[in-house]
């Protein structure tokens, strides 16, 4: 059975004689004399790797660690391990999943010590380890310059991996002087932590993850919300018809009755290869052509030959499925901010009363006018496997709407339901083996998705669907050059970045944002309203606040550097005075340093920017002279943020707290064209009069519009409709 993590403190392994842990089982798989340990990993869909350790890494002299010299320092090493597990003496037990880092510094750590005659840890004092941090630096300066770290210098993951070992082996000191062992005495690095000297050292900007593109994130998402129509559909039926076809047989032949497996494979191959797609909604053609199997040339009997392979249009078929179940992942990311994970975690089945995917929950809101969706799954990052609910999006009460990561996971769960039935698993999602096969064997479907699938599909979406191809690969922006290429090979992407994108949409809504997307987020917009959604998710508000933060020392940035001129509201006074003081802040400095020092001064100062289509709130700074709070009769609170029930730009030009520059020139155009078009039409109609409300905001959007530089349009009505 697996060790769960609360199980394992109570195995104190490491205080244990050598001859008592001789078949001892650490794991579900792996036992203490293991030459590699496998934990026991309560993260859904991690790679294994992650909660491995390896004990028989090749050292300097061509032995390996796991031989029979070296086995007085192992004995040593396995139980600083597990002792970082259950007898943290620095901070937190560490779960199996950080196990993959303790390896990679247990082994850059005692390679070094065996490649310099270091035979026992007492031996490490303060220069020792001042020596192995200049090994470990040069050692990852010679990866960068042979461009196995992409050219972008050394990073910060690598190097803390490496030193944070030797760290830890002090702060562990007093758990193993226990255990009998001989320790380091001396403070490695002069007292200064691994993560101190990581910064120090890192010349690659490790920062923050960004979030996708705009560009990227619209044409992408719209593809996998695309794929959930017909196309999926197309694809269920591909699926279920092909297992059907190898059930059933093929017709009597020289191997027998039908049921031998080249007969089946070949009857299979020809009802595939018969198959016609659908035509999708306003075109005049299938969203396909139908599956054509490659002509292979094979020899038999020393006589060449021709034939048709069927490993070519199985194979087809299973990338069609996997580009399906991208496509509902991509979905659920981007319009939700789940973690992969969390995805992977998720199970099977059909609620009775709803007729939905059981993981699904309908709950009506507070008032009683619409329907919230909830997605209920393990959060194993932070808390430890609870079970916790993200919004899915919402719906008018009656209305049979489904948001489209609903959509995504009925798609999911009807998908993977005959292979699901046929190796009895449970998760939503499953996974095909190595190769290309599809039918044959049942051991080669992997019985819950992992997070490195996850990651290659999601690449191989966006390489084939993500409609890329036409952009440049580097494309200009107001927000500086973004790296395109990298996308359009899907080599760039990570699946984190939906997170952000997702949080990124959460505090600026996006006007270039499809229409089909647009209507959905504003279900989601409605259900975060009533229900509060954000402060759920504790690592989402992060991911918020992260953006937030980057965008805020942007537009200083910018104002400071002369980028930013032309601004409006009433914050902008205010903002100004910062200006001068940000001036003095970054003159003399490089275009890096001065972003750095721009951000830890929003940093210090809190002050972090809310963000709408049409400008932007301060109410940090002046939370008392928030007309939305006002207005609604409620009070900012000790962490002040809008409030959305009762923001709208007419209220908004009044407050004390707002802001406009030229990101939001787009919005007042258009406000101005709507209303200066209503107003004229009433007017032409002998009812101006009642048109008092857009005459009013025409003269507020025609005021921005000046202050910012744009010039006002001029409308003029089509004179045949008079």
């Amino acid at each position: 059975m697996p060790l769960s993590t609360y199980q394992m403190l109570d195995k104190p392994y490491h205080r244990q004689p050598a001859e008592a842990l001789t078949d001892v089982w650490i794991s579900s798989i792996s036992r203490w004399a293991d030459k590699k340990w496998i934990l026991d990993n309560e993260t859904w869909g991690a790679n294994p790797a992650v909660a491995t350790i390896y004990w028989d890494f090749q050292l300097p002299d061509k032995s390996t660690f796991a031989d029979s010299q070296w086995a007085s320092l192992q004995a040593f090493f396995k139980r600083f391990a597990w002792s970082l597990l259950v007898d943290p003496r620095g901070g937190r037990h560490l779960k199996p999943g950080s196990m993959g880092h303790v390896s990679t510094g247990i082994r850059s750590l005692v390679t070094w010590m065996i490649g310099n005659h270091y035979l026992c840890i007492e031996q490490l004092d303060v220069e020792a380890s001042w020596e192995y941090f200049d090994h470990v630096v040069q050692a990852a300066a010679e990866i960068d310059d042979g461009n196995e770290n992409d050219g972008e210098g050394i990073c910060f993951p690598h190097l803390y991996d490496r030193l944070a070992v030797l760290t830890r082996l002090h702060t562990q000191g007093e758990a193993l002087a226990e255990a009998g062992f001989e320790v380091m005495c001396d403070v490695p690095f002069d007292g200064k932590t691994a993560g101190q000297l990581a910064k120090e050292a890192t010349t690659k900007a490790e920062g923050w993850i960004p979030p996708f593109p705009d560009v990227v994130a619209v044409r992408v998402m719209a593809s996998a919300i695309r794929m959930l129509g017909v196309r999926a559909d197309d694809v269920i039926r591909l699926a279920n018809l092909a297992l059907e076809s190898y059930e059933a047989g093929g017709p009597r032949n020289y191997l027998g009755l039908g049921q031998k497996v080249d007969a089946k494979t070949r009857a299979t191959s020809r009802v595939l290869r018969g198959f016609t797609f659908s035509t999708e909604e306003g075109q005049t053609t299938p969203w396909r052509e139908k599956i054509r199997p490659v002509c292979k040339r094979i020899y038999v009997r020393n006589d060449a030959g021709a034939r048709m392979s069927n490993v070519n249009v199985f194979g087809t078929v299973r990338h069609l499925i996997e580009h399906v179940t991208a496509a509902c992942i991509i979905t659920i990311q981007s319009t939700t901010g789940v973690r992969v994970s969390e995805i992977a975690a998720l199970n099977a089945g059909i609620d009775s009363e709803t007729g939905l995917p059981s993981c699904v929950k309908v709950k009506t809101s507070r008032t009683g006018l619409n329907d919230i969706f909830y997605l209920e799954s393990s959060a194993s990052k932070i808390h430890d496997g609870r079970v916790m609910e993200w919004v899915l999006g919402s719906r008018p009460k009656g209305s049979d709407y489904l948001p489209p990561p609903i959509r995504a996971i009925r798609v999911l769960h009807d998908l993977w339901l005959p292979w699901r039935e046929r190796i009895g698993a449970k998760a939503l999602i499953l996974n095909f083996g190595i190769g290309p096969g599809l039918l044959k064997k049942d051991n080669n479907i992997g019985r819950r998705i992992s997070s490195n699938k996850i990651l290659v599909l999601t690449r191989s979406f966006i390489c084939e669907y993500g409609n890329l191809s036409d952009l440049p690969d580097q494309l200009q922006t107001k927000n500086g050059v973004v790296d395109i290429f990298g996308y359009k090979t899907g080599q760039k992407a990570r699946t984190h970045q939906w997170r952000k994108t997702f949080a990124n949409f959460v505090i600026r809504v996006d006007s270039s944002m499809l229409p089909a997307l647009a209507q959905h987020f504003k279900h989601l917009s409605l259900a975060m309203t009533e229900q509060g959604y954000i402060g759920n998710d504790p690592e989402l508000l992060q991911a918020v606040d992260s953006i937030r933060v980057e965008r805020s020392t942007l537009l200083f940035y910018e104002a400071a550097t002369g980028k930013r001129p032309n601004m409006a509201g009433r914050m902008a006074e205010l903002v100004e005075e910062h200006i001068k003081e940000l001036s003095l802040l970054v003159e003399g400095k490089s275009e890096e340093s001065a972003y750095e020092s721009v951000r830890a001064w929003v940093i210090k100062n809190d002050l972090r920017i809310w963000f709408a289509p049409h400008g932007k709130c301060f109410i940090g700074l002046d939370p008392s002279g928030s007309r939305c709070h006002e207005a609604a009769g409620t009070t900012p609170g000790l962490f002040p943020v809008p409030n959305y029930a009762t923001r709208e730009p007419s209220e908004c030009l009044g407050c004390k707290c707002y802001l406009v520059d030229w990101e939001h020139g787009d919005f007042w155009v258009q406000r101005y064209t709507t209303n200066q078009t209503a107003l004229l039409e009433g007017r032409r109609a002998g009812r101006g009069h009642e048109y008092r409300v857009a005459e009013e905001r025409v003269k507020q959007s025609a005021g921005i519009l000046r202050k910012l530089g744009v010039d006002v349009p001029s409308i003029e009505l089509d004179k045949t409709n008079a």
